[in-house]
């Protein structure tokens, strides 16, 4: 046993990196450019990004780190985290309004460029 880890762990943890070499070694040539790499053609759906969005939030680490923050602070902390949507709405809001601005831009630097 590696690590401690038993036989069956080990081959679906290699089974999911082949496969994930498989898949980028059979669509690298598909991508010509970074913007096509970068953004997906544009052809990702809403759901997708707002699904990506959402996980990249609310994974393990940070649940188990914030209830660990609510059992050490208390309800200071827990109040914190139940109006933090608030300010997702908020951010979205902001963001809404000005999204045509940046169209053309493939990442957090294109957009201060433009801004700046």
């Amino acid at each position: 046993m590696l690590f401690n880890l038993h036989w069956l762990d080990l081959s679906i943890v290699s089974l999911y990196l082949l496969f994930c070499l498989y898949l980028g070694y059979s669509k690298v040539n598909k991508i010509k450019t970074l913007t096509e790499y970068a953004v997906g053609s544009r052809t990702i759906s809403t759901l997708a990004l707002i699904t990506a969005v959402f996980a990249t939030k609310i994974g393990a680490g940070a649940t188990m780190g914030e209830i660990e923050r609510v059992y050490s602070l208390g309800l200071f902390f827990a109040v914190t985290l139940m109006i933090s949507p608030m300010f997702w709405f908020i951010t979205a809001k902001i963001f809404a309004g000005n999204i045509d601005k940046f169209k053309d831009c493939i990442s957090l630097t294109d957009i201060m460029r433009k801004l700046y």
